[in-house]
């Protein structure tokens, strides 16, 4: 509901719009569980190998940013609230950034992975699968908890 997009020019190098959502959640007893990713970035880490012995070309360089504003009301109190973790990749060529802040009724969160380069040596590929294994792990396992009052 309440669809806009904030990008005038189809050519801006970014495209932003906002929207409102409402979703259904689990319920056990008194408690909802809710996952905060309605959409995900990446579903399953991709780099399976044990290992690799070409480049990893991502094409270009890339970040994915994702935030939303979750506002809980009065009927309900936050429980629990995803963990903060920030990992970056060997010589700065990448980093990820996932928090979260409850204030006044209002969680944000937030998560940003960013890669630095378009090209990747091979002894990249430990790190890299690694860091997108904990990319996919925080979208699929990261839970609000909250509770009737």
């Amino acid at each position: 509901t309440d669809h806009s997009v904030q990008t005038e020019d189809k050519t801006d190098f970014e495209f932003n719009e906002e929207f409102s959502i409402e979703l259904e959640t689990e319920s056990v007893g008194d408690k909802l569980y809710l996952n905060p990713f309605l959409f995900k970035f990446f579903s399953e880490n991709f780099f399976k190998l044990q290992e690799r012995t070409y480049p990893i070309d991502f094409g270009y360089k890339d970040s994915y940013n994702y935030s939303l504003k979750l506002t809980i009301h009065d009927g309900y109190e936050l429980l629990e609230q995803p963990k903060d973790m920030t990992l970056k990749l060997p010589n700065n060529k990448g980093n990820m950034i996932f928090t979260s802040q409850f204030d006044k009724n209002i969680l944000l969160l937030y998560f940003k992975i960013s890669f630095t380069d378009s090209l990747y040596n091979p002894e990249y590929y430990p790190s890299i699968k690694e860091f997108m294994g904990n990319a996919v792990d925080i979208q699929k396992n990261s839970l609000i908890v909250l509770q009737k009052k």
